[in-house]
């Protein structure tokens, strides 16, 4: 059989001045996140991966990094 192409497409990201709020999205195509938790990270240009946040399948578990602990 034919299998289509699994795909996440985030949006929302990008070069942001010190202190700016940004809105994260995340879209599945060809699957769902029925039972998937979300893990975001950044990283600055040169820079170190950085853990941002996590959010439960369910939303019973919703977690900040250090960065934006308190912001969010």
């Amino acid at each position: 059989g034919l299998w289509a192409q699994r795909r996440l497409t985030e949006s929302g990201g990008g070069h942001r001045a010190h202190g700016d709020s940004v809105l994260l999205c995340c879209h599945a195509s060809n699957f769902t996140f029925e039972y998937s938790s979300v893990w975001w990270y950044r990283q600055a240009p040169g820079g170190r991966l950085e853990w941002v946040s996590l959010i439960s399948f369910d939303s019973t578990v919703i977690s900040f990094g250090p960065s934006v602990q308190g912001r969010a």
